[in-house]
């Protein structure tokens, strides 16, 4: 057999890799629906006190939109938990008008031992090289971007989403990324999935900030290593050019390239 039949028979590497990420998901839903049901919960009650656990109390909209379900459902799994001594819920505000849901000491104890589902990701890239880790970590959020994008994801904490990151402006450093809030370089390790600070980009943002990206990462729109952009600069000059707020690149003839320029936080200060 020749490489061109055995291709055949395997199918399309787009294909391998839809295949691939769906087994990787199915074992999650697998583990997330066993670790729920050893401490007799549904696997979105489950989630939900994680998120309460680790984003703090929140409304019950923004928890739907945390985890992509409808209102009336996270208000269903919440009255469960709530008659479990798990959550309770609380005023908003002065007015008393909204309503938190907080996470008892009962309910805080319960999740910690939840979040374990994610052990078995955990073990399976334990072996990995340093750099295979921070690569893959590097794909992986690429990839939720894209979902995002699509609507697939109605949010997601991270950085190749996020205002503040500056990818690759510091190209062929080891830390080739910058976030603008912190003024810090970032390498792929440092990268998060799910940052409290985190400001998402718009639509149009986002789109070009992906297209950039995957210009980049084919050796297209990675700015030269004989002008490398540094953070409180600008594009170099010559030829007209189309920015995006937020996105961290500039579009010059046809072509994107890194804005390494910083933007300031709202209120002017780093948290």
């Amino acid at each position: 057999m020749d490489l061109a039949a055995f291709e055949q028979g395997s199918g399309s590497i787009d294909t391998r890799l839809a295949a691939a990420l769906a087994r990787i998901a199915l074992v999650g839903a697998r583990a997330l629906a066993r670790q729920a049901q050893q401490h007799a919960l549904s696997a979105l009650q489950g989630q939900l006190l994680e998120q309460l656990v680790r984003r703090g109390p929140a409304q019950i909209g923004a928890l739907a939109a945390q985890l992509g379900v409808r209102s009336p459902t996270v208000s269903d799994a919440v009255s469960a938990l709530e008659r479990k001594g798990l959550v309770r819920r609380q005023p908003a505000g002065a007015d008393g008008r909204g309503v938190l849901v907080r996470p008892s000491a009962r309910g805080r104890r319960l999740a910690a031992r939840h979040a374990q589902w994610t052990e078995v990701f955990r073990r399976a890239t334990a072996e990995l090289a340093p750099r295979d880790k921070a690569g893959l970590l590097r794909l992986l959020l690429r990839i939720i971007a894209e979902l995002v994008q699509r609507g697939l994801v109605r949010q997601a904490r991270i950085c190749p989403s996020c205002e503040y990151f500056r990818p690759y402006a510091h190209p062929g450093a080891p830390a080739a990324h910058h976030c603008a809030l912190v003024d810090l370089p970032l390498g792929d390790e440092h990268l998060r999935a799910d940052c409290p600070d985190h400001r998402p980009l718009g639509g149009q943002a986002l789109r070009v900030r992906l297209q950039a990206l995957a210009a980049a990462e084919h050796g297209e729109g990675k700015p030269s290593p004989r002008a490398p952009a540094q953070p409180g600069t600008e594009p170099a000059p010559g030829g007209s050019s189309r920015s995006v707020a937020g996105a961290g690149w500039v579009e010059r003839a046809g072509r994107p390239q890194v804005r390494a320029r910083r933007s300031t936080p709202r209120g002017g200060g780093s948290p």
